[in-house]
């Protein structure tokens, strides 16, 4: 299973209430996956740490999914997109915010369809 380390995220204000919100992070392959070429789908989450009454982080964006490949040695990839400032503003006072980073393995799946029925005395 690939390893997902070193994650960071910026933020840089940009105009007109606008955060631009820069995830990097790191991927390291299994020797099956360095071999295989195993494509990946890629889940980039922005949450809220919250230590308020529920005690359980808050989701606030989710960036668009996107695909990529294994290779043979560690794999550095960085998302960069834009979310309202409001967006941050995850509870009262400081707000605390992080990005979550997920890969997952695309396999490859079957697909079943049953024929039509037919019919007589075999």
């Amino acid at each position: 299973m690939a390893n997902v380390y070193n994650v960071t995220l910026s933020r840089k204000a940009k105009s007109g209430a606008i955060s631009e919100m820069t995830v990097a992070y790191k991927v390291a392959f299994n020797e099956f996956e360095r071999n295989t070429k195993v494509r990946f789908r890629e889940y980039v989450q922005l949450w809220g740490a919250d230590s308020g009454l529920t005690g359980a982080d808050d989701y606030l964006h989710s960036v668009p999914t996107s695909a990529f490949y294994s290779q043979s040695s560690t794999l550095t990839r960085t998302r960069k997109f834009d979310v309202a400032t409001s967006v941050l503003d995850e509870d009262w006072g400081k707000d605390e915010v992080y990005a979550k980073v997920r890969v997952v393995p695309i396999v490859p799946s079957a697909d079943t369809e049953k024929s039509n029925e037919i019919s007589g005395w075999f």
